[in-house]
């Protein structure tokens, strides 16, 4: 998902992750990518939550194997 620098925290402190979600900065400035690992039955709740606190470009796809 992408999120601007002000909503960074935000999703960070709502979206689960196995440690910690990953924070990539985008090309343009304060714009950061996000991304997290969560349990399928997650999704469906997490999803409206997420674009109310500002996140766009969600991309969910299907994990086939996860070792940690």
């Amino acid at each position: 998902m992408n999120v601007t620098k002000e909503n960074v925290d935000k999703i960070g402190k709502t979206i689960p992750a196995i440690k910690k979600p990953t924070i990539s900065p985008l090309a343009e400035k304060g714009w950061f990518a996000i991304d997290t690992i969560i349990d399928k039955k997650q999704s469906k709740d997490l999803i409206p939550k997420l674009k109310k606190i500002g996140a766009s470009g969600i991309v969910e796809y299907a994990l086939n194997k996860l070792i940690y």
